[in-house]
């Protein structure tokens, strides 16, 4: 359950000198809890997310060229899911609608 932890890091940020917006969470961590918190409203299933990822400092267009592309053929998509170890199931999970 998602709401007792953000009360707790809540009271943790305003216990020590007042609310401040202190505690450090990472962008890799927050949009890894926002994507099972959106799994888990939708009726899916929920999963511990283990926390203290440190961001990324490096940013390369090549990498994201990467990414599947709505673009890209079915069989392409594929190759980079497969690429990734990922299935057809994962794909149409991930990608379909």
């Amino acid at each position: 359950m998602v709401a007792p932890g953000h009360l707790r890091m809540h009271f943790h940020d305003c216990f020590v000198q007042g609310c401040d917006g202190s505690i450090l969470v990472s962008c890799a961590d927050i949009l890894a809890l926002a994507a099972r918190d959106a799994v888990v409203l939708t009726g899916g299933l929920s999963w511990s997310v283990p926390t203290g990822r440190r961001d990324g400092l490096v940013s390369s267009s090549s990498d994201a060229n990467n990414l599947p592309s709505f673009t890209d053929s079915i069989d392409v998509q594929k190759q980079k899911f497969t690429d990734k170890g990922l299935t057809t199931k994962d794909l149409v999970t991930l990608v379909g609608e």
